[in-house]
């Protein structure tokens, strides 16, 4: 009989620690989910705000690039309106713009003031663009056309 006591002590030692076990296994995975669904919640922000970012720094660089190639094609004599847009595509960038690419975009300002449009602070310009909007590793070398003479 002194068996059958050990074994039914033996069971309940391992019921109760199975019982346990699932408990904690239970609750591990509700937490668990919990955690993921956090974590997947903040990747997913994390993600629409480059998206975003990437979508305004794209919109931005188009209209820059158009307003800096006026500099390119009529040197500083630019008119007020070209100036003023211009300006605003400068203004723009200067809120949205990577570091590298408005440190090269002063670069190019720099050679503008000095009256003297810099058309290889302009193409290095586009290329900083064009890194930043999706083509890091880029090979392209833009060149500046123009077919009025």
């Amino acid at each position: 009989m002194e068996f059958i006591k050990i074994m039914e002590i033996v069971g309940a030692i391992a019921l109760s620690l199975g019982g346990g076990v699932a408990v904690v296994f239970a609750l591990s995975k509700w937490l668990g989910n919990i955690w993921a669904g956090r974590i997947l919640e903040n990747e997913k922000a994390n993600l629409a705000r480059e998206h975003e970012l990437l979508i305004r720094r794209r919109d931005v660089y188009s209209s820059l690039a158009v307003a800096m190639r006026v500099f390119i094609d009529s040197g500083t004599k630019a008119n007020a309106k070209q100036k003023s847009e211009f300006l605003k595509a400068y203004d723009l960038a200067a809120l949205w713009a990577s570091e590298n690419v408005i440190n090269q975009m002063a670069k190019f300002l720099d050679s503008v003031i000095s009256g003297t449009p810099s058309k290889e602070d302009f193409v290095g310009c586009i290329s900083e663009m064009r890194k930043d909007c999706g083509f890091p590793s880029t090979k392209y070398e833009h060149r500046i056309v123009n077919f009025d003479g």
